[in-house]
């Protein structure tokens, strides 16, 4: 779990990155309006896909390059970044399997498949349990905490739509929170996997293993 450990650089470069988030949604709302940044198929919605899609290729990368309960978080990631992907991503019906995704099927066959195999890596990888029980207790994933509470603030914004000056004005708020909550996570996604790789690099050279390098 060392590769999930971060530092104060970590920190810096994170909220760096959601403020340039955040001044790029009001970009788009200055230049589109509310209504046009944050609807379906707008531009927070596809960059919110983008940012998913690569915290997705990039945490395979890290499981790949990983053991133990380094591995197993990444690999967590990866079917949690499925399930936001596949939430937001929103396809125009115009067939058979697209009319599908937009079914609640789709959605109690998406439940089955990733309890199908999440549960069974679970099973089998019980004992690494407490190292992600020392990971929690130690604060050290406030990453999964900022993020978490993003999202809290955009289910908190789509609840208080009726109550803003214009409708459109609580869904850009609710769009805006959740693609700065993925944005924590593809933050976390590029520093695990270049931990990762260092510490594969560090393996492969016969080397002593030593705590990964963190962003300080």
């Amino acid at each position: 779990m060392n590769t999930f450990s971060v530092g104060r650089r970590f920190a810096g470069w994170t909220f760096m990155a959601l403020a340039v988030t955040l001044a790029l949604a009001f970009a788009a709302a200055g230049l589109l309006g509310y209504e046009a940044a944050s609807i379906e198929e707008g531009p927070l919605e596809r960059a919110q896909e983008v940012v998913l899609a690569l915290s997705i290729f990039l945490f395979v990368g890290a499981a790949i390059y990983q053991r133990g309960a380094g591995r197993m978080a990444s690999f967590g990631m990866v079917l949690l970044c499925i399930v936001f992907f596949l939430r937001e991503l929103e396809l125009p019906v115009s067939g058979p399997v697209t009319a599908y995704l937009h079914t609640d099927t789709f959605r109690l066959h998406e439940t089955i498949a990733l309890l199908a195999l999440g549960l069974p890596y679970l099973a089998l990888r019980w004992r690494l349990i407490p190292q992600f029980w020392a990971y929690a207790v130690s604060l050290r994933g406030w990453p999964f905490v900022l993020s978490a509470a993003l999202v809290g603030l955009g289910a908190a914004a789509e609840a208080m739509v009726p109550h803003f000056p214009v409708w459109s004005m609580g869904v850009f708020f609710e769009e805006t929170f959740e693609t700065m909550a993925y944005v924590v996570l593809a933050c976390l996604a590029v520093h695990v996997m270049m931990a990762a790789f260092q510490q594969y690099q560090m393996q492969a050279a016969g080397t002593m293993p030593q705590p990964v390098t963190r962003l300080r």
